[in-house]
């Protein structure tokens, strides 16, 4: 569920941007394509039974490239207060 979660929040912050400044960001939509990859192999990963005991790897590691994409976001959008926190995550 909190994959869903980071995607709808990421595809919002992609529009919101879009919208604002059109494709100013194209490094940003780069990004915003490698984390919705990045979740969707964990996701398709997920539904096979034999990993389910690696689940909680799975998830951290999906979890650290949101954290770090949230982070290069910040700093390609000059949002340098938001680069820290996603460090800390």
């Amino acid at each position: 569920m909190a994959l869903w979660i980071a995607l709808f929040g990421n595809l919002l912050f992609a529009l919101e941007r879009f919208v604002h400044f059109g494709f100013r960001f194209q490094m940003l939509y780069l990004q915003m394509v490698d984390f919705v990859c990045v979740c969707a192999v964990g996701l398709l990963v997920l539904r096979v039974r034999e990993y389910w005991p690696r689940a909680i790897l799975i998830a951290r590691v999906v979890m650290i490239v949101a954290a770090l994409q949230t982070a290069g976001s910040a700093i390609i959008d000059r949002d340098l207060s938001t680069v820290p926190f996603a460090y800390v995550l």
